[in-house]
């Protein structure tokens, strides 16, 4: 899968070659047909907050916010991939000053690199269907998000 990065802020200082990298990894993990696509955006608090109030009704800042452009219904897909010859799987946008906050209340050795990970991953996961609005879909979802944070972790010797 290609990972498009793209970086509409400017708060945060980030190191976008170690992002790319690690997203491509992640997103391996998801598919890797080489034909399919996804944009990773950064964007402002006041920015996330807008799509989160217009897209969620929910008028708070949020850390990561997912997209997909999978349906049951995937003919715009395959229209797109045999016109163009791929197809854009969805979209993650992350707000890196919130996931700064973020990384700075957690316990034990965590920083933004890392956050940024975990984001990623959740953004994945929610694109792929995952949700955490009950229980035992909490209890998949996480448990997936922090057996692929800790490989990526190790892979990439992160905090």
């Amino acid at each position: 899968m290609k990972v498009h990065i793209l970086n509409q802020q400017d708060d945060i200082l980030l190191d976008l070659d170690q992002i790319e990298e690690i997203s491509a990894y992640i997103a391996d993990k998801f598919d890797q047909d080489s034909q399919c696509e996804v944009n990773i955006i950064f964007t402002s608090r006041v920015q996330i907050r807008q799509l989160n109030k217009q897209y969620r009704q929910k008028d708070v800042q949020t850390d990561v916010l997912s997209f997909s452009y999978v349906s049951e219904q995937d003919d715009f897909m395959k229209q797109n991939k045999q016109k163009h010859g791929f197809y854009t799987l969805g979209e993650i946008i992350i707000c890196p000053a919130v996931a700064q906050d973020n990384a700075q209340q957690q316990k034990g050795p965590w920083d933004l690199i890392l956050e940024l990970a975990l984001l990623v991953i959740h953004g994945f996961l929610h694109m792929y269907g995952y949700d955490h609005e009950g229980q035992e879909e909490r209890t998949d979802m996480f448990d997936i998000q922090n057996s692929m944070l800790e490989d990526v972790r190790k892979r990439f010797e992160l905090a």
